[in-house]
């Protein structure tokens, strides 16, 4: 069995590597891009309250659906960068 484990974990080194580095490559998106979707999202509220001041209430429509977009998509990518966790503690795990 030991044999066994030891042979699985260097046949999963490559998969490990990529795991690595995609989680590396995630962070490093998301460090870089923080001040961007900060700024946008202050956008969005800032462009929220404007249509509702100025009575144009088809274009928080617009305003509501960037949002969302942008949220999911961060939440995309914290799910990535949570699932390659996860594999990466279940190969060294074994």
């Amino acid at each position: 069995m030991f044999v066994l484990r030891k042979l699985l974990k260097v046949l999963l080194l490559p998969v490990f590597f990529l795991l690595l580095l995609l989680k590396a490559m995630i962070v490093a998106f998301e460090n870089l891009t923080s001040i961007v979707i900060g700024a946008m999202v202050f956008l969005i509220g800032f462009g929220i309250v404007y249509c509702i001041y100025s009575h144009r209430y088809q274009e928080i429509i617009i305003f509501l659906v960037v949002g969302m977009i942008m949220m999911a998509g961060m939440f995309a990518v914290t799910v990535v960068e949570g699932i390659c966790d996860t594999l990466t503690e279940m190969i060294i795990d074994l």
